[in-house]
């Protein structure tokens, strides 16, 4: 990955030219200044090759890689052993030094390297190289075939998109129309000839193709036939057919593209029968092709792929097991068309989005990533190109969504307030990461099966090991034995990330002294790891232990995230002091903390550390938002704080929750109270003692839990201006009316009421004007205001072992609104326990 090897060295060359690196003699400087002046032009001309595709390029980009990376890792070492062993204290000052003393000559042959194929990049782009080749531009990612055709007659699982495209071509409007096509490589292809589908089309359009237009250059032809069409009255249709969602949009923003779905697993299972064999009988292995048929996650490609395998093989139960348990190597080892169509959409992906596509192959299949982790790991690998005024957390969600846009990561859940919460990727795409990842040493694979150790390992840069065994135990001591005797020499390794269930107390090999990312939060450590604290380049950590961080943590000082898993949640963790020491930390995630008050004397720490880039902290235990230590998280995105009664006594003043408003960034706000048991030994006379909360005006997203609020205290919330998310949980609000106001909650889009004991809900349309989900669980509320069911937002009302009168006036108001022409509108109604009246009320809804 030629992109991101410069980009890493290019942030390398950054971070020892802004340090105030007194020490630094000039001559060096200049070497610096000068590599990093030719790893910016090294960018931009990877900016624009990926647009021309030819040996010489290919060639380049190796090039680039290898010197990028050979770079990269000398300087990276040579400040890692320089500082090895060190109190962090003396590192900062060391780190000053030790270039001043470091041979020239190491740092020269990287240079001349880079010198001379600076040279034969500009004779590259002298040489009119760089022109755009015509296959990999925007518009070519259009195609004509459907894969889920069967020996040219028979269509499966399509028939309603078929009559819909009809209505659509057939329709009456007098005017042009373009209709978009859009699905994942495998659904539609992009396998075309420009030259031949032009000359179709002017001979639909004309009167024929005369011996003149077969004359004719692609632009000649392009121009005809646009002059044929551009009479707008003429009634004309156009079907695109694109893997680019954006592409869709941009060709016909008033037309409504036609996203093309996956077959589910009946459709899939009916066309593999079509493709293996019609005639066949399948009833004996009918158990293993619908397994398979499952495997092939609906896409039709794949279906017609295998379905061409299976009619080529014995009809025996064995074999049809083993196809089933490896779909997709199957398909792309047995049919070179299949993996054509698969690169097509990688190698039409700009350089920048490359490396994030080929990350995904870290993840088992059918995965199920959560965004949060994704970005924060495409941060600390260094994938990310930085934008003005945008956050890199900001640019990886605009290149997840370029990916998503080219159908090439699927969304699987999205959260309540409508942002991607999750995504995932398609066997057959995560194969072709795993094939591409290899060849260009981006990752290797290491399995820990059952009875085996596969080793993979290939100088990749990133260490992926999997156990695939039941037996944890036995699969760990493998892994130890794998790990100690065979990756130590793994030198490339910049990103550990282990994935599976690993009890262990031996001690692990983390010797890889440029180690970026360390994902093991499937090993359980019965102590911490010191070997850790040596790991001076790392960004990212996430393991599990109960055993508390030790003070020399903060020797970690290029750490971005921090995420610790506990396994016994009796003990909470106590961070140290010097964690406030720490000032790339973005991301502090754990069950449960309590962070440390910084110590007399040391407000200057607290100054810098509250200018640095802390976004996440999560789960806070105790935290006093005194105004000295709003200071120093006034930068924080998403908080979650944690706090209990019996500890508290009443005595909320010493937390200062009133000070909340303060933090002026925060948009996720997660406030959860405990210990309510405490309140029952209290005596009737005594009022029950309630926290005071203020809230910052940028939130967007807000979760109560147990704050005894009374609902008079909810239009402190209402006049929240940007408030999208509301859930209230336990006990958040006391009491039994809640009745809003008019002209609060503007944007709410999701509320959200658990077990809440409100039992009357004065609500209609005025007081939630852009509400979009409305969920209930086990709430005491006796009836859905019918004025909700007014709201034009609203889409899904959900509810969860509510009363049977709470789902008799959800079924009316649903009913009410259907009767209006309103039918949006979906209502979801879950129970643990039903009787048969209850089901038959449910159904009839």
């Amino acid at each position: 990955m030629a992109y991101a090897a410069v980009l890493s060295l290019m942030e390398t060359l950054k971070q020892i030219l802004d340090a105030d690196n007194q020490h630094l003699l000039d001559h060096k400087r200049q070497q610096f200044e000068s590599l990093l002046g030719q790893a910016c032009s090294l960018q931009d001309f990877l900016e624009d090759s990926w647009k021309t595709s030819s040996e010489a390029v290919e060639s380049l980009e190796h090039q680039i890689r290898e010197a990028a990376y050979t770079g990269d890792d000398l300087i990276r070492s040579h400040m890692s052993n320089r500082t090895e062993g060190c109190l962090w204290q003396v590192k900062s000052m060391l780190q000053n030094l030790i270039f001043a003393f470091w041979p020239d000559q190491d740092l020269e042959k990287v240079i001349e390297e880079i010198d001379s194929i600076m040279k034969e990049v500009m004779k590259f782009k002298n040489g009119g190289g760089l022109k755009d080749s015509g296959p990999r531009n925007s518009l070519s990612a259009g195609s004509s075939t459907q894969v889920a055709r069967v020996a040219g007659t028979t269509m499966v699982g399509f028939d309603d998109d078929l009559i819909q495209l009809k209505d659509r071509l057939t329709g009456q409007q007098s005017k042009l129309q373009i209709i978009p096509i859009v699905g994942m490589g495998g659904i539609v292809s992009q396998e075309y000839c420009l030259r031949e589908i032009l000359l179709c089309l002017l001979d639909c359009t004309t009167k024929g193709v005369t011996n003149d237009m077969h004359k004719e250059s692609d632009e000649e032809l392009c121009m005809r036939l646009y002059k044929s069409l551009k009479d707008d009255n003429s009634g004309s249709r156009i079907m695109l057919t694109t893997r680019l969602s954006n592409l869709a949009a941009y060709v016909d923003s008033c037309n409504l593209r036609h996203q093309m779905r996956f077959l589910n697993d009946d459709e899939s299972w009916k066309l593999l029968q079509e493709t293996a064999c019609s005639e066949e009988n399948y009833l004996e292995l009918e158990r293993f092709g619908k397994e398979i048929a499952k495997n092939c996650r609906g896409l039709p490609l794949t279906i017609a792929v295998i379905g061409g395998v299976l009619s080529k093989l014995d009809k025996r139960q064995d074999v049809w097991e083993h196809i089933a348990k490896n779909v997709s190597s199957v398909a792309t080892s047995n049919d070179e068309q299949c993996l054509k169509i698969l690169y097509m959409s990688y190698n039409y992906l700009p350089h920048h989005l490359k490396p994030c596509f080929l990350y995904m192959g870290i993840f088992p299949e059918d995965y199920e990533i959560r965004v949060s982790k994704l970005i924060k790991l495409w941060v600390a690998e260094g994938f990310l190109k930085p934008i003005t005024y945008q956050s890199l957390e900001e640019v990886a969600m605009k290149y997840l969504q370029d990916l998503i846009d080219r159908n090439l990561i699927l969304i699987r859940q999205l959260g309540s307030n409508g942002i991607i919460k999750s995504c995932s990727i398609h066997d057959l795409l995560r194969d072709l990461c795993l094939r591409e990842g290899y060849k260009e040493k981006f990752l290797c694979l290491t399995k820990v099966t059952a009875n085996t150790f596969l080793n993979v390992t290939n100088g990749g840069r990133r260490l992926i090991i999997y156990e695939n065994s039941r037996n944890g135990h036995d699969a760990s001591a493998r892994l130890i034995r794998a790990n100690n005797d065979t990756l130590k020499s793994a030198s490339a390794v910049r990103s550990f990330v282990c994935i599976g269930r690993f009890d262990t107390k031996s001690k692990l090999y983390f010797g890889y002294r440029l180690l970026r990312v360390l994902d093991v939060t499937q090993i359980h450590f019965y102590s911490f790891p010191e070997e850790l604290l040596e790991l001076f380049n790392l960004r990212y950590l996430a393991y599990s232990s109960n055993w508390k961080l030790p003070s020399s943590i903060s020797m970690l000082q290029n750490l971005q995230t921090l995420i610790v898993h506990q396994v016994i949640f009796a003990f909470l963790f106590k961070l140290p002091p010097e964690i406030w020491e720490m000032p790339q930390l973005r991301h502090i995630c754990f069950t449960e903390c309590a962070l440390p008050d910084l110590p007399c004397g040391q407000i200057g720490g607290a100054a810098s550390f509250s200018q640095g880039r802390l976004e996440t902290l999560s789960v806070v235990r105790d935290f006093m938002f005194t105004k000295e230590n709003c200071r120093r998280v006034e930068n924080v995105k998403k908080l979650g704080i944690k706090y209990d009664y019996a500890s508290a006594r009443g005595q909320w003043e010493c937390y200062s929750l009133n000070n909340l408003d303060q933090l002026h960034k925060l948009e996720n706000l997660k406030c959860l109270f405990g210990g309510h048991d405490y309140l029952m030994f209290l005596p009737s006379s005594r009022k029950i003692p309630r926290p005071t909360l203020t809230f910052p005006p940028n939130l967007k997203k807000l979760t109560l839990s147990g704050c005894l609020l009374p609902w008079a205290d909810m239009t402190h919330i209402g006049s929240l201006p940007k408030l999208e998310v509301l859930k209230l949980h336990r006990n958040a609000f006391s009491g039994k009316v809640w009745e809003p106001i008019e002209g609060e909650f503007l944007r709410l889009k999701y509320l959200k009421l658990h077990h809440m004991d409100l039992a009357d809900w004065r609500a209609d349309e005025t007081h939630f004007p852009s509400l979009q989900h409305l969920i209930l669980k086990i709430c005491s509320l006796k009836e859905i205001p019918s004025g909700i069911g007014e709201i034009p937002t609203l889409e899904l009302i959900q509810l969860d072992d509510c009363y049977i009168s709470t789902v008799t006036s959800a079924i009316h108001l649903k009913e009410e609104q259907e009767s209006l022409g309103n039918d949006g509108l979906k209502l979801c109604i879950n129970y643990s326990t039903v009787t048969e009246s209850t089901k038959k009320l449910i159904r009839r809804a």
